[in-house]
């Protein structure tokens, strides 16, 4: 009802006909609801639900917008800025491959200006009272003022935008411009601020930060919940499915945190992403999503501090907030956002920020500024400042954050592409101008995206950080920003800098230097076991089990054996010759310095998978089992060359072009050659399509010696879907006797029949080949290792034990693999399964 409000105050009935459909509701409840709020629209009974049904209405709330000709253009969630660009007489992109088969190309309108409005502007209204008296309230109490606000902002011609008692002795409220002097009347005013539009700040780059010394030493986040406040998460993209355990979107006051635009998705892909191409920094984190900003990336301060409160109060560890406004030049701890983030901070939770793109290296974003936060500017690459990245006093460190676009040596960050964005031509999360530029790809199955910013930076120190409060739950967010500073490799001038920060993070030094754990000192008295009574002047046992676990051990440990005469617990000393009881031991017992408890299993190996095995430890046996399986060859199966073209969106554009590609393939009997093209962006502009790609096998000259294949690629790209990538295959033995396993060989991609107008642009080309098993040596061995622990104590509490497989000297030319052989486990188990009592403790085990 306030969208509907906010219409009816600024465009007249013959401009916009609003209709409010009551679905499914007694006909004596709407006349009730009409008569106290005077709702300033028509009211369509639909007691049957057949209306909704006729109008696609699937869930509450749905706005429905028609045409002249009745026809629906939008329905969807209500979307104040979605209605005004469809009266602005924009009309939603259908891809329905029949529609577009007429049309030569396809481009997202730009959208024309709303008619003319007094635009209404949101503000935050302080109120004369005490900020924690809200929470103080009766439910009851706080309603009634709720209610009382409402109104008071109602006879103003303002509406307010978030419930009264979230936000203390705040309050929200969009209001006309022409009004704005008006809300001073408000009731116990105190001041106001305008609420600040905030935007969203947009393979190698977990190892550059050494993410895989944690992962090596089985820390991957487990049990620690990590909150991105963003434009939302994509809660069905694979990587990240069954990843996200909480939402809120403070925009509509609901759970669902589904992400259309695409930012946040990215962001929650590098901190938890599970993929098998593209893996998160803490991969194993719960991942708890907030709604704050919109389809396009922006939003309202408002909006995130409510998602911090929530982020807070929901159980959050870390919060990450790649998103920012204005540029603060020191400390701003008295912006609201600021002031939101250092609160949580003192709450115990890990708040990391982005300082912005701006380029700026003496001022940063809010809520970057606040002094209690962790402040984030981007590296590339080569440890190189980023171009974009804001810096100044407040900055803390840096992490990968992307170079220029298009560089092989600069790199953007690669992360997960939400799924709503790809498939609803509405939405966009590169739109420059008229188009889209979301050139997605897609590897198997799943889509991903390239992006740089310190949005992309920020999301590594949070995943950084969630590494470290596994590694030591106990850690302060002051402590956790001091072991990522101490332990940063130092970039710039020696110490702190305002470009760099104290530096880049490096995970492995802050691993080995995180304070540990404090250590746990039982005492568990063993005799006497029964509460019978002791007998006069007959000796008795007094025991005690001490164990100390974990940490850095318990220090020196003196064990003291005493009394009290009487009841009086506060008389009890040392027993000894002149006390009732005596002791034939030492009393007081010296037990000296008690170390944690660990455990370690380390057991070396030498493989060879092709003439058989060599046992060093007698701590494990082997069973050969088959005695001989034909699973393997000393040549690869299929070897690939990876992206062969240095630069990006390069092609044929209004004229025919042609480019020689040099590689080299390891030796062997290749049976299939396979090139892939990644298309880019692909536009015909004829009736008939003729334009294309030739790939020849080639020499160093150039020559064109014989066809691989040929591809005519599909429209797409710019806002549409992304086309589809050309194939070119053959297993032609002329073709292939023209590669040089070993050595350099040569293919040669030709284009043709390309028009003024056509547009064939592509981003990757690889070659693929596949082998011939060696039939001199196709035969390897598979071995079953069943570990003996019987050294170990398995009835100690302990905390956590893995095992370490050390292969220790594979034979010279030999391939070996490590599978999964327990049957009660399959490679596409997580963590969860992996982790449970009697299962391998991990199973992602690279080559030897």
């Amino acid at each position: 009802m306030p969208l509907i409000q906010t219409f009816a105050r600024h465009i007249g009935p013959d401009q916009l006909d609003i209709v409010f459909v009551s679905v499914r509701e007694k006909t004596s409840a709407v006349a009730e609801y009409a008569e106290k709020n005077a709702p300033p629209c028509k009211i369509l009974l639909d007691t049957t639900g057949v209306t909704a049904a006729q109008y696609q209405i699937d869930r509450i709330p749905t706005a429905v917008f028609l045409d002249t000709q009745r026809r629906i253009q939008f329905a969807g969630r209500p979307n104040e800025d979605i209605i005004w660009r469809l009266l602005s007489g924009e009309r939603p992109i259908h891809t329905d491959p029949a529609a577009r088969a007429s049309l030569a190309s396809v481009r997202r309108p730009k959208p024309r200006d709303p008619p003319t409005r007094h635009r209404d502007r949101r503000f935050i209204v302080e109120l004369d009272e005490h900020p924690a008296l809200a929470g103080r309230l009766t439910q009851a109490a706080r309603r009634a003022r709720d209610q009382q606000y409402r109104k008071a902002a109602a006879d103003i011609g303002a509406r307010l935008v978030h419930e009264y008692g979230p936000l203390g002795n705040r309050l929200v409220v969009e209001v006309p411009e022409d009004k704005i002097a008006a809300l001073s009347t408000l009731p116990r005013f105190k001041s106001l601020r305008e609420d600040r539009p905030v935007r969203a700040l947009l393979e190698d780059s977990a190892y550059q930060i050494h993410a895989d010394y944690a992962w090596s030493n089985a820390i991957t986040g487990q049990g620690v919940r990590v909150c991105v406040i963003d434009t939302g998460i994509d809660y069905t993209h694979p990587d990240l499915v069954n990843k996200v355990v909480a939402q809120y979107n403070p925009t509509d006051g609901s759970n669902d945190a589904m992400d259309d635009h695409a930012h946040g998705t990215h962001v929650a892909g590098i901190i938890a992403s599970e993929g098998m191409q593209f893996r998160g920094v803490s991969y194993d984190v719960a991942l708890m999503a907030v709604k704050a900003l919109d389809y396009s990336g922006n939003g309202y301060s408002s909006d995130v501090i409510l998602g911090i409160n929530w982020c807070v109060d929901n159980g959050a560890d870390v919060i990450n907030l790649s998103l920012g406004e204005g540029l603060y030049s020191g400390t701003c701890d008295q912006e609201d956002m600021a002031q939101a983030v250092n609160a949580a901070v003192d709450r115990g939770v890990v708040v990391v920020c982005a300082s912005g793109n701006d380029g700026d290296p003496q001022h940063i974003v809010s809520p970057a500024c606040a002094s209690k936060a962790i402040a984030v500017g981007a590296v590339d690459k080569g440890d190189v400042i980023a171009s974009y990245s804001d810096g100044g006093t407040q900055l803390d460190l840096v992490a990968p954050g992307g170079g220029d676009f298009g560089g092989r040596a600069f790199p953007e960050i690669v992360s997960c592409f939400s799924t709503l964005v790809a498939n609803d031509p509405f939405y966009c999360l590169y739109a420059i101008g008229d188009d889209c530029y979301d050139n997605y790809f897609v590897v198997g199955g799943n889509r991903y995206i390239r992006a740089i910013g310190t949005s992309m930076a920020t999301p590594h120190v949070a995943g950084a950080a969630a590494l470290l409060l596994e590694a030591n739950p106990e850690l302060t967010p002051a402590q956790v920003r001091s072991v990522l500073q101490d332990n940063a490799d130092d970039l710039g001038p020696p110490g702190w800098d305002n470009m760099y920060g104290w530096g880049r993070i490096n995970l492995e030094r802050a691993l080995e230097n995180i304070p540990a754990q404090s250590a746990e000192l039982r005492v568990t008295i063993t005799e006497p076991n029964t509460t019978g009574p002791v007998v006069v002047n007959e000796p008795f046992v007094l025991a005690a089990d001490i164990e100390c676990f974990g940490g850095d051990g318990c220090g020196h440990v003196i064990v003291h054996a005493q009394l009290s005469p009487g009841s009086n617990t506060d008389a009890f000393r040392d027993i000894n010759d002149l006390t009732p009881l005596l002791t034939l031991d030492n009393n007081p017992n010296d037990l000296g310095i008690l170390s944690g408890c660990t455990v370690d299993t380390a057991v070396p190996m030498v493989f060879d998978a092709a003439t058989g095995f060599d046992i060093s430890e007698s701590s494990y046996a082997v069973t050969l089992s088959p005695a001989a399986a034909v699973v393997g060859s000393v040549n690869p199966g299929t070897y690939s060359t990876g992206d062969l073209e240095p630069g990006d969106g390069l092609g044929a554009i209004g004229e025919d072009v042609e480019q020689l590609y040099a590689f080299t393939l390891p030796p062997g009997n290749i049976q299939k050659i396979s090139v892939r093209l990644e298309n880019y962006l692909v536009l015909h502009f004829n009736e008939i399509v003729l334009s294309g790609w030739y790939v020849y096998t080639s020499d160093a000259a150039g020559n064109n010696l014989h066809l691989i294949g040929d591809c005519i690629p599909a429209e797409g790209g710019g806002g549409e879907p992304q086309p589809p990538d050309c194939w070119f295959i053959t297993e032609d033995p002329a073709a292939i006797a023209d590669l040089n396993p070993g050595a350099t060989s040569y293919i040669k991609l030709v284009s043709h029949d390309v028009g003024d107008d056509d547009w064939l642009t592509f981003n990757d080309i690889e070659v693929i080949v596949e082998y011939i098993p060696d039939p001199d040596n196709d035969t390897v061995h598979r071995y079953t290792l069943k570990y003996d622990l019987s050294d170990v104590d398995t009835t100690a509490d302990l905390g956590s034990a893995y095992l370490r497989l050390h292969i220790s000297g594979p034979a010279p030319d030999a391939i070996g693999e490590l599978y999964l052989i327990d049957p009660i486990l399959s490679a596409t188990d997580g963590a969860a399964a992996l982790h449970e009592a009697g299962a391998p403790a991990d199973t992602r085990l690279i080559n030897p």
